[in-house]
């Protein structure tokens, strides 16, 4: 009752062409920047409220309510308290950072499992390609140890948040396989 209470007062107040958005990382995996190149991007739909992470703006014809989270440790126990009403998620990996690599792969696979989130578009932004080796998407995604099966639920952009590079193509590929609430 409680989720269908929620989903209702969601439509309400946000309506029909209204989506939320989760950008989770590891600290340092670039989430802020690509925050900032989006909210630089596209037109504001409201203020921001960067001490909640929250930021609106305008793609197309959808309003985004954008939560950018911190990504430490202490902050990523947090998370789980985001996921109710949320319509897609953004997991970037720092691929310049092999050491972390292993420690996103398993928060992501934590992330992917977590019923909250079964059947939201993730979409996988692989960042600072401009610093990091050329991997190729198959080389990702076996990195990642993504199920090749559930093909349709996530998708692998390589990024560069600062430049905005692959960020566009990305953000609408979320778009269209978001549900309205």
């Amino acid at each position: 009752m409680g989720e269908k209470m929620s989903k209702m007062n969601h439509a309400r107040w946000f309506g029909k062409n209204h989506r939320r958005v989760l950008c989770l990382g590891l600290q340092g995996s670039g989430k802020s920047t690509l925050t900032q190149f989006l909210s630089s991007q596209y037109p504001r739909a409201a203020k921001p409220l960067p001490e909640l992470g929250c930021y609106k703006f305008k793609v197309d014809k959808f309003t985004i309510a954008f939560y950018d989270l911190k990504g430490d440790a202490q902050s990523r126990f947090f998370w789980r308290h985001h996921f109710e009403g949320s319509q897609g998620i953004i997991f970037v990996v720092d691929m310049s950072n092999a050491d972390n690599i292993q420690l996103s792969k398993a928060t992501l696979q934590e992330l992917l499992r977590d019923d909250l989130l079964r059947g939201l578009p993730f979409l996988i932004v692989a960042n600072k390609k401009d610093i990091s080796n050329d991997f190729t998407e198959e080389q990702l995604t076996d990195m990642l140890e993504l199920d090749r099966s559930k093909k349709e639920q996530w998708e692998i952009v390589k990024a560069c948040a600062t430049t905005g590079e692959g960020l566009r193509e990305g953000l609408l590929w979320l778009l269209a396989r978001m549900a309205p609430v």
